[in-house]
């Protein structure tokens, strides 16, 4: 191939690609999610940036050693302490009421006899 021809095709490439590219960018500019107008969308953009701050290893790291400090088998004291602290977490995060609801269970546990 001649250098002539060679530029011909870098030249018709660099132009199908421009083509083909730019309405990519187009419609990357104007992705908003399915439903939104463009108001909400923007709300809807800042309010996903906001959440996706907020998980933090430190943070997490300090509820999975609470919550696994010891066994709490169901009935037990240690597993109403367990339950007390997931729903104080619950009522930090912004949860209203937290309902306790409380369940008499039959559960097989070796039992102590002297």
């Amino acid at each position: 191939m001649d250098k002539s021809t060679a530029r011909k095709l870098c030249r018709l490439s660099a132009a199908a690609a421009t083509v083909l590219l730019v309405p990519v960018s187009v419609i990357a500019q104007d992705a908003r999610p399915a439903g939104f107008s463009h108001a909400n969308a923007s709300r809807q953009a800042s309010l996903e940036r906001q959440i996706m701050g907020f998980p933090d290893a430190a943070r997490m790291l300090v509820y999975h050693r609470a919550m696994t400090a010891e066994p709490h088998h169901a009935g037990t004291p240690a597993n109403e302490e367990t339950a007390q602290y997931f729903a104080e977490r619950l009522r930090e995060f912004g949860f209203d009421s937290i309902i306790m609801n409380r369940y008499e269970v039959l559960l097989p546990r070796p039992i102590e006899r002297d």
